[in-house]
């Protein structure tokens, strides 16, 4: 998720930033798949179509923290 933060703040335009974001979700939705396949971490009643959606929320959500905490960071504090 760090990696995706990185490469977010590297791209300029709106239409790399939502190719990036389609491909880390699907990269972490294939992670999530294979580790269920393989036994390492098993879904009970699982949906396929959960796994994109909470990449994509915690994608978002991680952007939006991201903003906050630079916004703090660049503003500094009473003793700079």
């Amino acid at each position: 998720m760090v990696l995706f933060l990185d490469y977010y703040l590297v791209t300029d335009t709106w239409y790399k930033k939502g190719f990036l974001m389609i491909l880390f979700v699907a990269l972490l939705t294939s992670v999530e798949w294979l580790n269920h396949y393989l036994g390492v971490l098993i879904h009970v009643n699982w949906q396929f179509w959960w796994s994109p959606s909470v990449w994509f929320g915690a994608l978002i959500l991680l952007i939006g923290f991201m903003k906050g905490y630079r916004i703090l960071l660049f503003k500094g504090g009473p003793y700079k």
